[in-house]
């Protein structure tokens, strides 16, 4: 077990590394932002049982959406949702997802009393993500350890916060949540935390 974890946090080091070191310069005419992250599965305060972490790792695109540039800053960001699509990879062989969702970003300069902290022309930022999810858990578990998801297709939502570092990284608080809404008999949700990396194009 300590030989996995160590391999484990190597591998999540690497990953971040490597996301925070693609040029900015490279094109990518159809992504706008990739993340990489290690989120605490299924965390305790949210009535987890399941074990992890998970490594995580999301794609957002271009919005296929392109409002008038006559409207507000942050009107124009909450009409401009970006499709993301992601994966927490569970590392301990609990449930794992594909997570396909519309996110929603708004941003806003670090207010002036920060400055005095080295936070000057910084920028921080809040995403809302809502879909759907597809795992590999278990509909039904007497297992303590695992969750009763009731389903293997969930709703998806997600909610991150962060600071924007550079002109094109990022370093964010993460939260997501897969549950069935109450459509099955049982319920038993998905909350994973953390930290991700962000690199934008």
């Amino acid at each position: 077990m300590p030989l996995m974890k160590s391999r484990l946090a190597l591998c999540c080091s690497v990953l971040l590394l490597h996301a925070s070191a693609v040029p900015a310069a490279q094109p990518r005419s159809w992504v706008d932002e990739i993340h990489v992250g290690v989120l605490a599965h299924d965390v305790h305060f949210a009535g987890g049982v399941e074990h992890g972490p998970d490594l995580n790792v999301e794609l957002v695109f271009k919005s296929p959406v392109t409002p008038s540039r006559s409207r507000s800053m942050p009107l124009r960001s909450l009409l401009t949702p970006h499709p993301a699509l992601g994966v927490d990879i569970n590392t301990a062989g609990d449930t794992s997802q594909l997570y396909v969702e519309e996110v929603w970003a708004l941003s806003t300069q670090i207010p002036a009393p920060f400055n005095a902290i080295g936070l000057g022309r910084k920028r921080i930022f809040f995403h809302l993500g809502i879909g759907g999810a597809l795992n590999n858990g278990k509909r039904y578990s007497a297992d303590p350890d695992r969750k009763s998801l009731g389903s293997n297709a969930l709703f998806h939502a997600s909610l991150e916060a962060g600071l924007q570092l550079t002109s094109h990284t990022d370093i964010s608080l993460y939260f997501d949540h897969s549950s069935n809404a109450g459509l099955s008999r049982y319920n038993e949700s998905l909350n994973d935390a953390g930290v991700r990396i962000g690199r934008r194009f």
